[in-house]
């Protein structure tokens, strides 16, 4: 049972054509479905009051996920139950919600994000390469900071890769604190895989292997 005035996560998947949608369009659905839903939301004080609601780590256009994470404060309590309900029916196609829950680490404790890559160049013959080039040192890229553009080495920021070249697929687990988050396009631009679809499947806290709740 949610508490009354407590902050409640909801993990839900954005899938398909919604991979194209900016965060800032992703917030403004949100809200528009949370509206729908008729939940007892928590607004800001003041003249401009706002819907408090946060979506942790934002994705880039063009990378899918099933394991988004959006935070909200109710004023009224809802069973887990009765808010995934609420919601299901009111958002969009190609959002999945999985779960409503009170939760367990503060949104500074995530730490990594697993993604999983899928494209038709990972095969026997480039897998190989494809490791060889991931256990360079350093692997330095041109980033895109608040400051502007700069080499930078994005090594420390790769925890664990695994490939398997039979399914087309490559499993990074890469930093995703707020300092030091690493966009998995980053990655791919290094090793030079260009047609690729890009899945963000799990969160973790600090020590990359406890999951996020």
């Amino acid at each position: 049972m949610a508490i009354l005035e407590d902050k409640i996560r909801v993990r839900f998947a954005k899938t398909g054509g919604l991979q194209y949608i900016s965060h800032l369009d992703l917030m403004r659905t949100m809200r528009t479905a949370l509206k729908r839903a008729r939940l007892p939301l928590k607004y800001t004080e003041g003249f401009n009051p706002h819907m408090k609601l946060n979506i942790a780590l934002p994705l880039s256009v063009g990378a899918e996920s099933v394991c988004e994470i959006m935070e909200l404060v109710l004023t009224e309590p809802r069973s887990d139950a009765e808010i995934v309900e609420a919601l299901s029916g009111s958002v969009a196609p190609g959002f999945i919600i999985y779960e409503a829950y009170t939760p367990v680490h503060k949104l500074a404790e995530l730490g990594w994000a697993q993604y999983e890559i899928r494209s038709d160049e990972i095969n026997g013959i480039t897998a190989g390469e494809i490791i060889k080039k991931l256990k360079t040192r350093p692997m330095m890229v041109l980033k895109r900071t608040k400051s502007g553009e700069k080499d930078t080495d994005i090594a420390p920021g790769i925890n664990r890769i695994s490939i398997n070249s039979t399914y087309d697929l490559l499993t990074l687990v890469l930093c995703a604190d707020g300092q030091n988050y690493l966009n998995p396009e980053y990655v791919l631009r290094f090793i030079g895989l260009e047609d690729c679809s890009i899945m963000r499947t799990k969160v973790f806290i600090g020590d990359a292997v406890t999951e996020f709740r």
